[in-house]
């Protein structure tokens, strides 16, 4: 059961990543997709998404933390653009800290 557990997870793209971070390969993000590519997928991880003006994230993450009585959170912005990457995150601390 844990090699086949091992081997689904192996799959993912978060270990795939770790992966080449442990063996010493940087690879980056790949470029940016069509949404509309995910309009029908469903997947649990986009219910713990903040997406939308200053006031909707902050109402997001202020649920997730009430629901989840979270005392602290990581956070990952996948931006291509590292500028943009950058701004997420500023605008994150603006609204949050």
């Amino acid at each position: 059961m844990r090699t086949q557990t091992r081997q689904l997870s192996a799959n993912s793209p978060l270990c795939s990543r770790y992966s080449y971070l442990r063996a010493g390969r940087i690879r980056t993000l790949p470029p940016p997709v069509d949404p509309a590519r995910f309009a029908d997928a469903t997947n649990s991880m986009h219910d713990l998404g903040a997406v939308g003006p200053p006031a909707t994230v902050r109402a997001q993450l202020q649920y997730f933390v009430e629901r989840t009585r979270a005392d602290e959170l990581i956070t990952v912005t996948y931006a291509y653009d590292p500028a943009l990457r950058n701004r997420s995150i500023e605008l994150l601390a603006d609204l949050w800290l």
